[in-house]
């Protein structure tokens, strides 16, 4: 009688689930292999999120300063990055005598990242911490976002100025805080909650909000609002640290959110059922 040849072992697509036609060896095989198909899945969509938001900050460590921050120009003041007592680590010291303290990025710095065209970076928001060592402590008194541009003259009376009032400080906080502002650079209006004046004082307009988006020669920390008078009793001597600016890209929408998921299926589509080989008889 002609014997029947031995059957082939074969590849073939195998669901992890038929544990019957499975050895334990490839039991094990189909387990590791959806492990790393879930770390996978989880990185791609950590990778989506990571990919809608960009931060610049700036934490003046190793003696960085991409701003340029000031408190004055006047020399005679202290401005020094101190390595320690910061938020945490390195922090930018500054001592001004004056009613109103602005930390800013003086006209005409570049390179930086917390200048530019706004608009184009789909900037979404600005925030810093604030150590308030000592100050002159008076009513209405808060912290102040301003943006300005000369519109490439030179001249702010030719330019525009935006800002908007955050957090109040009339009684002057102790220790590190944080303070940070929403930005609707994209808008086609001006947003609720900003304040948008012409060089000349006049109100700006929604036109006028595009176009100071898109070219922000300035940026301040107002310790005040503006159109208040202040005493100027004492100086002020203040820290600041991780100044940041962040790219955001909306987290939800056909813009972005369903591009990624599709990705994400493709991806899954190709590899669970080539990798899911399992060995049988």
């Amino acid at each position: 009688m002609q014997q029947e040849a031995p059957a082939s072992r074969s590849w073939k697509r195998t669901k992890c689930t038929d544990r019957l036609r499975l050895s334990y060896f490839e039991i094990m095989k189909c387990a590791l292999e959806s492990v790393k198909v879930v770390r996978l899945a989880a990185m791609v969509l950590t990778l989506s999120f990571t990919m809608a938001s960009g931060d610049f900050i700036e934490t003046f460590s190793n003696g960085g300063d991409d701003g340029n921050w000031h408190l004055t120009d006047n020399p005679d003041r202290l401005l020094r990055i101190e390595s320690g007592g910061g938020n945490p680590g390195a922090y930018l010291h500054g001592q001004v005598f004056t009613p109103v303290p602005v930390w800013y990025v003086p006209l005409g710095t570049s390179p930086t990242h917390f200048l530019g065209n706004y608009s184009a970076q789909g900037i979404g928001r600005i925030g810093f911490d604030l150590d308030i060592f000592s100050g002159t402590q008076a009513p209405n008194r808060a912290v102040t976002l301003d943006l300005l541009t000369t519109l490439g003259t030179g001249d702010f009376s030719q330019g525009l100025e935006a800002y908007r009032i955050g957090r109040d400080i009339s009684t002057l906080p102790v220790g590190w805080k944080t303070y940070s502002f929403a930005l609707s650079t994209t808008s086609s209006s001006i947003p609720p909650g900003w304040v948008l004046l012409r060089g000349d004082g006049t109100p700006g307009t929604n036109a006028d909000w595009q176009r100071l988006m898109e070219n922000v020669e300035t940026i301040g920390f107002e310790l005040g609002k503006p159109g208040f008078a202040y005493p100027a009793l004492n100086g002020w001597d203040l820290g600041l640290d991780n100044v940041r600016i962040t790219e955001r890209v909306p987290e939800s929408g056909p813009g972005v959110m369903f591009p990624l998921t599709i990705v994400l299926l493709i991806v899954l589509r190709i590899l669970v059922p080539n990798r899911f080989l399992c060995k049988t008889g």
